[in-house]
């Protein structure tokens, strides 16, 4: 991914992570269902322990603990950050908790009434680090899945292609062009057409550098299948036939000189259809 767009992604990514934790703040955080409210101060410091289990689950614990097999120490930590953060904000109003119950009711009352507030805390926490177990675990998921895919490419020059119910390999000879839409792609070979639900800077890194051209906003070609071009068409093999596309003149994709600097022996003055 170039540095630019990464650097976007990352802006983007952080700025829908803050949101999320101001929108927490604002509706479940500062409940009375679940404890008094105490304040601002207190409640975000109340946010922040959240925040801190969270992404310290997503950070450390799931990659170091989890991810290496070591799962019931994982659940161990897991239960004993739940627990103690609802601690903490038990006794961070605990204080506010005497003054408006003690006077009404007697001791035993009161502490079932902590004992209840303790056990929502934990829970509301439990619910934040699962969500957030799950959301690294896809992560990671889908990590693998891509170094598996690059593997594949890197050693044995063949792409393997998912579906929702099998896989399927080919090999970079045999796609002729690809469809690309906002966030799926469309894989056309001589003996197919595969829609995938990936974007095509994920799939350009399965490709070999050098073996493929971007003629347009919608359209990539492999340039393996060329046959001749133009100064405004591409003409490629396909199933046994011959097929063209004219390509966009844009500055941005510069498609006549990469042609000529990649093959100038195929270049044509003129139209052939």
């Amino acid at each position: 991914m170039p540095p630019k767009r990464k650097s976007r992604t990352l802006a983007a990514l952080t700025s829908l992570h803050i949101l999320f934790w101001l929108v927490v703040l604002e509706r479940f955080i500062d409940t009375s269902f679940l404890r008094p409210k105490v304040g601002v101060a207190m409640e975000v410091a109340s946010l922040l322990l959240i925040v801190g289990i969270v992404y310290g689950n997503i950070f450390l614990l799931v990659p170091q603990l989890w991810n290496k097999g070591k799962k019931w120490l994982y659940v161990l930590t897991f239960l004993l950050a739940v627990l103690c953060t609802a601690g903490l904000e038990l006794l961070m109003c605990k204080e506010i908790v005497a003054q408006k119950v003690l006077p009404y009711t007697d001791l035993h009352t009161y502490r079932m009434y902590l004992f209840d507030i303790f056990v929502s805390l934990s829970l509301r926490n439990g619910s934040f680090l699962m969500f957030s177990t799950l959301y690294v675990m896809y992560k990671l998921k889908s990590r693998t899945v891509r170094q598996r895919e690059k593997y594949i490419s890197t050693h044995t020059e063949n792409i393997v292609l998912f579906f929702s119910d099998e896989c399927k390999e080919v090999t970079v000879t045999e796609i002729v062009y690809v469809e690309v839409r906002k966030r799926d792609i469309t894989i056309v070979t001589d003996t197919g057409i595969y829609p995938q639900n990936k974007i095509f800077s994920e799939f350009e890194k399965l490709l070999p550098p050098g073996s493929y051209l971007r003629i347009s906003r919608q359209l990539v070609i492999l340039l393996t299948h060329v046959v001749a071009y133009t100064p405004k068409k591409v003409y490629m093999s396909h199933g046994g036939k011959i097929i063209s596309f004219t390509y966009s003149n844009s500055p941005s994709f510069e498609v006549l000189p990469k042609l000529q600097q990649w093959n100038p022996a195929l270049f044509k003055e003129k139209d052939v259809d």
